[in-house]
């Protein structure tokens, strides 16, 4: 829960709509609790009623009835499989160096693996995490003992390995373009008419 802040509820919850139909607060009819100190209060419903308020959908229905203004009632005592509520639970405290979090518990990652959030990776290898958590190594790039490399001879530009020989966006420097008609060859934007007709050129 709570991953898409758009739609957020009056008392910030998320991600409510569809698999089961959501009981409310509400009983089907005046008066409509329009705030609360205790969303949890299921007091006694008014005399005249015995339906509380359901929204959200379940997982049987049409899109249409996913919206939340869609609701319906039912009795209070109603149960079936698609009426419900849904359970969250405050998220665990972060765990100690070398450890991730999985199926509940802080463990410790294998040897020779370090813990970046829920994973445990190859600080040695690993390109999206290469030296360290979070360091990603730049397109086209590898990790090897921990440090970001591109192939012989390519540079890093904008993140990117690239060969400055050939690359014509980046020839003999990063950001320096050819035009069609001079194609980089050897570092240099070359024109055509100077090659005699090499492949690259129009």
């Amino acid at each position: 829960m709570g991953t898409a802040s758009l739609g957020e509820g009056l008392w910030g919850q998320l991600d409510l709509a569809g698999e089961v139909w959501e009981w409310n607060l509400d009983w089907a009819g005046p008066p409509y609790h329009t705030a609360c100190t205790d969303c949890a209060d299921l007091a006694d419903s008014p005399p005249f009623l015995a339906l509380r308020v359901i929204r959200g959908g379940g997982s049987l229905d049409a899109v249409s009835a996913l919206l939340p203004p869609t609701g319906g009632n039912t009795n209070s005592t109603t149960r079936v499989f698609d009426i419900g509520f849904r359970c969250s639970r405050t998220p665990p405290v972060p765990c100690p160096a070398g450890q991730r979090y999985q199926n509940g518990i802080c463990a410790p990652c294998p040897s020779g693996m370090t813990a970046c959030g829920s994973v445990c990776i190859d600080e040695q290898t690993d390109p999206n995490f290469c030296g360290a958590c979070e360091n990603v190594c730049p397109g086209g790039g590898e990790c090897a003992a921990g440090i970001c490399t591109c192939s012989a001879g390519d540079a890093v530009c904008s993140n990117i390995c690239v060969n400055e020989e050939t690359d014509p966006n980046n020839c003999g420097g990063c950001g320096v373009v050819c035009q069609a008609t001079a194609p980089c060859l050897n570092g240099a934007c070359v024109p055509c008419d100077e090659d005699g007709g090499r492949p690259g050129c129009p």
